[in-house]
């Protein structure tokens, strides 16, 4: 029997245990196949084992979209794949942005399409500017700039692309605060310096009093996290801030009731479509293994940032406190591992899985191996503790070496940083590409080859924003440039 003469809903079965790469050797076999390969039908059933843009994650978004429309998505992200594992990936395209002070953070939003910069220009004047890079092919018009206190910022882009909502946490005066803005993004542009533009401020609301700010903050599309650290007769105390933009409502959770550890440590905090994860290393274990713990709690209803949610009438800040035992565990994954000398987390959180990149800090004794590892969880993972679902692989860095900067893309799939060779004093950027199961080895290089000439040197390098996705990376340089290079 001829391949194509069996069962239609049988060879849909069979694609399904296809890859994109698979698929499109088949369907260069004959008419026949590729008529079939062209089917909506067999691209919403085959395996995609490559990170996709946003839009394309998710498997409901994924079978609406016709075959014609996301076969270009998906061998865009296979040319990218094929150009990351090279031993010195080709850059496809290379643009300077002249920004105005020092850029100490970057980060990339929608899919690449614009760029978070903050920078300073001076000790008390802080601006956040946003970059359209829509257009690769034209020079960025203007950023969309503004002046605003901050010492840590994040971004998003929400509605149908004409907002974005950016939050800061700043300090005055020895007590800390969250504010929030509504930043338009069509027809606020500067020209020539003008001060036309005006962005709307949506909160400010103290977070703790006399201490510097420890936790971190993110947005996820109407959703604003900020992980708060209180100080309270010699105890500290770990709490994560919620606010709704559209619902102008905020929820303190407690974080008292969870692992010890939690106490005094604070644990790093990812937003989802329905869920935060919080994730944590317990370095004060006495044994030598030590525990990655990974929870997952559901999102309170009033705080699911669906933008689907009618906006509040403006008027006084609603509020609430919580303790996290309210909250509904999705799961809680713990996963022992050798205990690594001061360890450094970085952590990635996609639709699918959890990436947690742990670095051995650098110790003045060089004869010690530096064993570090790669961690990826699938969201869907059990809620009892786990070995199997969590794929853990260890590769080992250079002993006499600093990481810096390290940059994890959002999708969890690849890695860079700046690593700084304390023997030689040369600087180098690294590149990783993470595994997507245990089989698969991690791949680390050097991202340039030793004799590329670069528009800047390494060791001016102060921020990276790099999106794996789209294969899009961000340097953000002493001399207040931003060079942007495209590896796809």
């Amino acid at each position: 029997m001829h391949f194509l003469e069996l069962p239609e809903d049988l060879l849909i079965q069979i694609v399904g245990f296809m890859t994109p790469r698979e698929l499109l050797r088949l369907k260069q076999t004959c008419r026949g196949m590729y008529a079939f390969g062209s089917m909506d039908v067999v691209w919403h059933n085959v395996r995609i084992d490559t990170p996709l843009s946003t839009h394309f994650r998710n498997s409901r978004h994924i079978r609406r979209i016709p075959a014609k429309e996301l076969q270009p998505h998906v061998m865009r992200a296979l040319r990218l794949d094929a150009n990351w594992r090279l031993r010195h990936p080709a850059i496809k395209c290379l643009r300077q942005l002249d920004n105005e002070g020092t850029v100490s953070k970057m980060q990339l939003l929608q899919d690449s399409q614009w760029l978070l910069a903050f920078s300073r220009r001076n000790r008390e004047e802080t601006w956040i500017s946003l970059w359209d890079l829509r257009e690769p092919d034209l020079p960025p018009p203007s950023p969309i700039r503004f002046q605003a206190a901050a010492d840590s910022v994040s971004a998003a882009i929400i509605g149908d692309g004409s907002l974005a909502l950016v939050a800061t946490v700043y300090e005055e005066r020895a007590a800390q605060f969250l504010t929030v803005y509504e930043v338009p993004l069509d027809g606020g542009y500067f020209h020539g310096g003008s001060s036309a533009f005006r962005s709307e401020t949506l909160l400010t609301t103290p977070l703790n009093t006399g201490y510097p700010f420890l936790g971190e903050i993110q947005v996820y599309q109407n959703l604003v996290a900020v992980t708060v650290v209180k100080f309270e007769a010699m105890e500290v105390k770990t709490s994560v801030l919620l606010y709704h933009a559209r619902r102008k409502y905020s929820i303190t959770i407690e974080l008292g009731e969870l692992h010890p550890s939690y106490r005094n440590r604070v644990p790093q905090l990812r937003l989802a479509a329905d869920r935060f994860i919080l994730t944590n290393i317990h370095i004060d274990q006495p044994s030598s293994e030590m525990p990655l713990t990974i929870s997952q709690y559901r999102l309170p209803e009033q705080m699911l940032p669906s933008m689907h949610v009618p906006p509040r009438d403006a008027g006084e800040l609603q509020s609430s406190t919580i303790s996290i035992c309210e909250l509904e565990l999705i799961s809680n994954y713990t996963r022992l591992f050798r205990h690594p000398k001061t360890p450094i987390c970085y952590v990635s959180q996609a639709l699918d899985r959890i990436a947690t990149l742990i670095f051995e800090a650098h110790s003045d004794a060089w004869d010690i191996t530096r064993t570090s590892f790669i961690h990826a969880l699938p969201l869907d993972a059990p809620t009892e503790v786990g070995l199997a679902r969590g794929m853990l692989n260890r590769f080992s860095l250079q002993v006499a070496a600093m990481q810096e900067n390290v940059a994890m893309g959002d999708a969890g799939y690849r890695a860079v940083w700046v690593e700084h060779d304390l023997e030689s004093n040369d600087y180098r950027m690294m590149k990783m590409v993470i595994p997507i199961d245990d089989e698969e080895p991690v791949q680390i290089a050097e991202l340039f080859p030793p004799n590329k000439a670069l528009p800047f040197r390494l060791e001016a390098c102060l921020s990276l924003a790099f999106d794996d996705v789209s294969g899009r990376l961000c340097f953000g340089v002493l001399n207040s440039c931003i060079y942007i290079m495209d590896f796809a």
